[in-house]
């Protein structure tokens, strides 16, 4: 959802419906190709050229990179939790930023410690530990959740 909002310019996801239709949101046939190719720049994968219109809402389109990401669960191959960590850890915070990721990591963070920890997390380079100190699994269901919500 942050993605096709960046797309479009809105400064806040609120602005945008999951369930109405992309091209009734604003998209058309130029902003559909800048979406898909910022997505695929995102998620790593193979877009094809009709994404929006096989996948006509912020919902569907965030369903299908979902199980396309994460698979249906049946034969996913065993992470190597310690190769994430290091290839993470290479990235400079200004990509997150840039991709929409570092704001939703650190909600996830705020949700983690919500429910755990007794004061709020009240600088960056906390809430950067904590989200550290989350295992790849957890991240991955956290974002998803948030792209759902």
């Amino acid at each position: 959802q942050q993605t096709a909002a960046t797309t479009l310019g809105y400064t806040t996801t609120h602005q945008l419906d999951p369930d109405r239709a992309l091209n009734d949101i604003g998209f058309d046939s130029l902003t559909a190709v800048e979406l898909r190719n910022r997505l695929a720049t995102l998620t790593g994968l193979r877009l094809p050229a009709t994404l929006i219109f096989d996948h006509p809402s912020p919902m569907a389109l965030a369903e299908y990179l979902r199980a396309e990401l994460v698979g249906d669960g049946v034969d996913e191959p065993e992470v190597d939790e310690k190769e994430i960590r290091r290839v993470l850890a290479a990235v400079p915070l200004s990509r997150f930023r840039e991709a929409g990721l570092l704001e939703a990591l650190i909600s996830l963070v705020h949700a983690e410690t919500a429910a755990s920890a007794s004061a709020p997390v009240s600088r960056a380079e906390e809430q950067i530990e904590l989200i550290d100190a989350m295992n790849v699994g957890d991240l991955v269901q956290r974002a998803l959740r948030n792209t759902q919500s």
